[in-house]
């Protein structure tokens, strides 16, 4: 829709090197002090989820991903769960494509087909690092939704690019009008500068 510098979008092209929003996971761990190691910070994450003590679980999890060994199942799923809490579908989606090859269950499915369908992929290119304003033409009843656009609103406020996943539909970024749809190429979007009026003296 819009030309762009092709410096910063050789991010939004290559997503996955990037970063942002994306989870990999790593070799095969067999030191058998870091796997115990491993194994009592899951146990404790899986606990305090159980019990819903969600500022324990990231503390915990945080801990867990330090260590460098390949998340189990239960530990993907935890780990999509704050990423939805943080409105950062892209993390989320990462989180639930590696847990589907472990345990394709019925959950995982629906709710990678509700992401692959209900969102759309985005670059934003905020000017010079300037904070920049970013509305939804409706903004989503659905909490999840809400928040990936709040998420992304305040990354551009802060004047900081976005690269993720936002719901379908129409925005603008600084009055620049773009429209998501789902299962489309990374949409690349270059916010226009604030022009300031001079006050009259």
């Amino acid at each position: 829709m819009f030309l762009v510098p092709s410096l910063f979008f050789s991010l939004a092209t290559a997503v996955a090197g990037d970063d942002v929003g994306v989870v990999e996971q790593v070799q095969e761990v067999h030191d058998p002090r870091v796997m115990a190691e491993y194994h009592r910070l899951s146990d404790e994450v899986r606990r305090l989820a159980e019990r819903g003590i969600w500022q324990g679980v990231r503390k915990n999890f945080e801990e867990l991903q330090s260590l460098a060994v390949p998340l189990e199942y239960d530990d993907l799923l935890i780990g999509a769960q704050l990423a939805r809490m943080d409105g950062d579908v892209l993390a989320t989606q990462s989180y639930l494509r590696l847990a589907a090859p472990i345990k394709g269950t019925r959950h995982v499915v629906e709710w990678l087909w509700a992401i692959d369908n209900g969102f759309g992929h985005v670059a934003l290119k905020v000017p010079e690092g300037k904070p920049a304003v970013l509305v939804a033409a409706v903004m989503p009843v659905v909490p999840d939704m809400r928040l990936s656009v709040v998420a992304a609103a305040v990354t551009v406020k802060n004047g900081e690019n976005f690269v993720g996943l936002l719901p379908t539909g129409a925005y603008t970024i600084n009055g620049r009008p773009f429209q998501l749809q789902a299962n489309q190429p990374v949409l690349e979007v270059v916010a226009p500068p604030v022009l300031v009026k001079n006050k009259r003296r």
